[in-house]
């Protein structure tokens, strides 16, 4: 191996760019031992190939360049063994974490698909639903820090002028764990029908739908389950938000 190496050179033997390596030498961690030799150029020597591996090797393993610089300034067995095993506890939080982000989108992926591939916007049915389960998120001032309102769907329960929303859960939510426990959607038949535009007009579809109530044999009281379909996370247009309204219906004697 050749004792002098231009940036070029290091570039290319650690497959790196030039520019990272200016960087590198911009704020003093890793740079050319001769500033400036016989021809003008900066020159790594043979030695240092040793702590840019040092420094690949931190970054393969997630570390940002401030903390490299105190490993690398720090180094000895029972420091490297312990920094490892410290980032190995963070590496392994953070996979569970983006293996929760990445479930959280497939989730909500089947969920928009099996909710619009028949979708029809003016149709209005009796339907007949299961038991259902969601995570009570409380009123809208409390909801934006909660993990469960971005990871599952939204259902949203009208009483009066107050919106209380919830996360609609699946088969795969555990009950265990510190959080709130979840509450139960009756059972039974719904009238179900669809709100098509931003959520401060849905009242308008509420009357829509409870007008077609007394031609079909039911009656529907004032409560209300509304699920996002399409929402603020798949749409930039509220004029194109959608809606599933459900009523609570029970045959007119």
């Amino acid at each position: 191996m050749k004792e002098w190496f231009t940036v070029g050179e290091i570039s290319s033997l650690f497959d790196l760019n030039v520019q990272t390596l200016r960087y590198y030498d911009a704020i003093g961690l890793f740079s050319p031992a001769q500033k400036r030799g016989a021809s003008g150029a900066r020159r790594y020597q043979f030695d240092q190939i040793y702590r840019l591996a040092a420094i690949r090797f931190l970054k393969k393993l997630g570390y940002p360049l401030e903390r490299i610089r105190k490993s690398l300034d720090s180094r000895s067995p029972a420091f490297s063994i312990a920094e490892m095993r410290s980032q190995s506890a963070e590496l392994r939080r953070r996979c569970e974490e983006f293996s929760r982000i990445r479930e959280g989108i497939d989730r909500k992926l089947r969920f928009i698909e099996e909710k619009t591939a028949s979708l029809d916007l003016g149709e209005i049915r009796l339907r007949i639903f299961p038991m259902r389960r969601y995570i009570p998120l409380g009123v809208e001032d409390n909801l934006y820090r909660q993990d469960d309102f971005y990871f599952y769907p939204t259902v949203v329960f009208y009483q009066g002028r107050a919106k209380i929303f919830g996360a609609m859960l699946t088969d795969d939510y555990s009950d265990e764990g510190p959080g709130p426990k979840p509450r139960e959607i009756p059972g039974g038949d719904y009238l179900v029908g669809y709100h098509r535009g931003p959520y401060e007009t849905i009242e308008e579809s509420f009357a829509r739908i409870r007008t077609e109530a007394p031609g079909m044999g039911l009656h529907v009281g004032d409560e209300t389950v509304n699920v996002n379909i399409i929402d603020q996370f798949v749409e930039r247009d509220a004029r194109n938000y959608v809606t599933e309204i459900q009523m609570i219906a029970t045959r007119r004697p």
